[in-house]
C-alpha cells in the first residue's frame, strides 16, 4: 500500500533528522524521534502488526524499564509523576532503539544515517575548534571545557570514524574524508578535557587493537604522546590531576558515591525513586567544611551520582543494577555475535567499531551519566544499527537470539 510505503519513508527521514542532530540539538532529537514515532505507528496501524516481537535484547529492556516504574511506583519520597518524568528519558531512547531497527531497509540506508552523525558532530567540532582558537579567551575556554554533552558525544563517535576510515572497504575520497574527521574530533576533544571521554577512548582504541589489528596500539600511542605535546595548559593540568583526590572534579565525584552508597545501604532493594538522588543527596553527603561546600556542592543540587551503576541502585535498587549489567553484557554477546556471522566485510567493521564505542559509554558511564542526554540516545541508535545488521545480514545462527 502506498500509504505504509510513505509512514515507512516518514519513519526513515525522523531518523535521518535525529542524526544531524544527535550532537548538536536536542530539540532535534525531539522532533526526529517524535515525528518518526507517529510514522511508526501509522504503518502499525495499516499493517495490523505489533513491530517490536521477535527483536533481540527485548527481554533486558522490558525488565529493565519494569524495574525503574516499580522503583518509581515504591518510592518513599519521591512523587510517582516526577519519577515517570525521570523515566521517560531512557524510554525515549529505547524507543528510538526500534525505531532504528524498524525504520532501517537497507545498507544505504545505514551508510547515509551514519554520515549524517559524523558529518553534524565534524561540523559542531570545527565550530567550537575555532571558537577556542581564534578567540581565546578565558570564558571560551571555560564554555568548552564545561560542555561535556560535546566530550561525551565524541568519545563515541571518534573509536567509530577512526576504524571506518583506516580498515572499512570505503572509497579513496570518503576514506580522506573519515581520516579529516576523526583528525578534527580528536583535537576537539582535547580542547574540551572531558576525562572520561578520554578513558573510554584509549579503552576503546585498546579493545580495537586486540581484536583486529596491532597497528592500532601503535597509532594509539602516537596520539596520545602528539596530544600530550601541543595540549593547552588547563588541558595539560586536567591530565596531571587525573587521579589526583585532592583535584576538586575528582573529589566531588568521591563525595557523590559515597552519598550515594549511603542511600544505597538505607533502601537496597527499590531504592528511592527516579530522580531521588537531586533531592536526597544534601542529607546523605559526607560531613564537610563549609569551604569545600562552596566548591563542591552545586547550588541546585546533583542530578546524578557521577555513574551509571551507582545511580540506578540509589534510585532504583540492586535489581536495575543487576538488570542494566544484564543489559550491557547481552549487548556485547549479541553484538560479538553479529560480527562473527556476518558476511559482509564493511558491516563486520562496522560491528566491531560500534562495539568500540559502547566500550567508552561503559567506561566514561563510570564516572559520568552517560545513560542520560545525548549519549544515551547514540548508545540506544548504535544498538538499533546492531539488532538490525544482526537480524537481516547474518546466517542463521544469530536470528534466533538466546540471551
Amino acid at each position: 500500500m502506498k500509504a505504509i510505503t510513505i509512514s515507512s519513508s516518514i519513519i526513515l527521514i525522523g531518523l535521518f533528522i535525529f542524526c544531524l542532530s544527535a550532537t548538536t540539538s536536542t530539540s532535534g532529537i525531539a522532533i526526529g524521534v517524535n515525528l518518526a514515532f507517529l510514522a511508526w505507528i501509522v504503518r502499525m496501524i495499516l499493517t495490523k502488526r505489533f513491530e517490536t516481537r521477535g527483536i533481540a535484547l527485548n527481554l533486558p529492556i522490558s525488565s529493565l524499564l519494569a524495574i525503574l516504574v516499580i522503583a518509581a511506583i515504591a518510592s518513599p519520597s519521591i512523587p510517582f509523576i516526577h519519577g515517570l518524568d525521570k523515566i521517560r528519558s531512557i524510554a525515549s531512547g529505547i524507543l528510538l532503539y526500534y525505531l532504528v531497527f524498524n525504520g532501517i531497509r537497507n545498507e544505504q540506508d545505514i551508510r547515509r544515517l551514519l554520515a549524517c552523525l559524523i558529518i553534524g558532530l565534524s561540523l559542531l567540532s570545527i565550530y567550537k575548534t575555532a571558537m577556542v582558537i581564534c578567540v581565546p579567551t578565558p570564558e571560551r575556554q571555560a564554555a568548552m571545557m564545561a560542555d561535556k554533552g560535546l566530550g561525551g558525544c565524541l568519545g563515541m563517535v571518534i573509536p567509530l570514524v577512526v576504524f571506518l576510515a583506516f580498515f572499512a572497504s570505503l572509497s579513496f575520497k570518503i576514506r580522506i574524508g573519515l581520516i579529516v574527521s576523526s583528525v578534527i574530533m580528536i583535537v576537539c576533544l582535547n580542547l574540551n578535557s572531558s576525562r572520561g571521554a578520554w578513558l573510554g577512548n584509549i579503552c576503546a582504541m585498546v579493545f580495537l587493537g586486540v581484536v583486529m589489528n596491532r597497528k592500532i596500539l601503535l597509532g594509539l600511542l602516537i596520539a596520545i604522546i602528539i596530544s600530550l605535546l601541543f595540549l593547552p595548559e588547563k588541558q595539560m593540568y586536567r591530565v596531571k590531576n587525573m587521579f589526583n583526590l585532592q583535584y576538586a572534579a575528582n573529589g566531588e565525584r568521591v563525595y557523590l558515591w559515597q552519598g550515594a552508597l549511603s542511600m544505597i545501604k538505607k533502601r537496597p532493594l527499590l531504592g528511592y525513586g527516579m530522580g531521588s538522588f537531586q533531592a536526597l543527596y544534601p542529607e546523605y553527603a559526607p560531613v564537610v567544611s563549609e569551604e569545600t561546600k562552596k566548591g563542591f556542592y552545586s547550588p541546585h543540587g546533583h542530578q546524578h551520582a557521577h555513574n551509571i551503576f551507582i545511580h540506578l541502585t540509589a534510585e532504583a535498587g540492586i535489581l536495575a543494577l543487576l538488570t542494566i549489567i544484564w543489559l550491557f553484557a547481552a549487548s556485547f554477546r549479541w553484538a560479538w555475535q553479529v560480527f562473527n556471522n556476518t558476511q559482509t566485510h564493511w558491516l563486520k567493521i562496522l560491528v566491531l567499531g560500534i562495539m568500540a564505542c559502547l566500550i567508552d559509554f561503559c567506561i566514561h558511564g563510570m564516572v559520568d551519566y552517560t545513560l542520560s542526554g545525548m549519549t544515551g540516545y547514540l548508545f540506544w541508535f548504535y544498538l538499533g544499527i546492531i539488532s538490525w545488521i544482526g537480524t537481516t545480514k547474518s546466517d542463521g545462527q544469530t536470528k534466533e537470539y538466546v540471551l
